[in-house]
């Protein structure tokens, strides 16, 4: 899911919850919650995510055939 994975790219980047929130002017919860897929980011938000992640919006929305870069991730996440 969306949550995972940006979950996985975080950490990727060593950064914080909280690093990512102020990146983006947003609160940590907020962020928090995407990770959680408690609630997702607005299309201006997941644009800006991507390009940050230096992915495509597919790959966030858990399509990884759209971006070989990560795609060995998800898969051994669902094996």
């Amino acid at each position: 899911n969306y949550g995972e994975i940006l979950k996985h790219l975080r950490k990727n980047k060593g950064m914080s919850q909280q690093e990512i929130a102020d990146k983006f002017h947003i609160d940590r919860s907020t962020y928090a919650k995407y990770e959680t897929t408690q609630s997702q980011p607005n299309f201006d938000t997941l644009v800006r995510l991507a390009d940050f992640f230096d992915v495509s919006i597919d790959y966030l929305l858990g399509r990884p055939q759209y971006c070989k870069r990560h795609a060995r991730y998800i898969k051994n996440k669902k094996d």
